[in-house]
């Protein structure tokens, strides 16, 4: 009854469209039935690197629930330095 979402917008879709886009995702997602119709998804999870607050934003704009941080859950590619991750959920209105 849970999924797990992965945040990712190019810069074109940033700012009101990057919203849009993502409020009709999280309509899909809460749309899709399983097969005897009722609903697939009850609650989408999320985890982003503590350090993209502009994500955090985002996803927070979005009806996320940030739950709070892991630390040293995430590795940054360029730096290699262990960083927390932001635990989020949404659930199915």
């Amino acid at each position: 009854n849970h999924g797990m979402a992965h945040f990712c917008l190019f810069k074109e879709a940033w700012g009101d469209v990057g919203v849009e886009i993502g409020h009709e995702v999280f309509r899909y997602w809460f749309a899709l039935p399983k097969p005897d119709g009722t609903p697939l998804f009850d609650v989408i999870t999320g985890m982003l690197p503590a350090t993209h607050k502009h994500a955090i934003r985002f996803i927070q704009k979005l009806g996320c629930t940030v739950i709070g941080e892991i630390p040293k859950m995430m590795k940054n590619a360029y730096t290699g330095e262990m960083v927390p991750a932001v635990i989020s959920y949404r659930e199915r209105p």
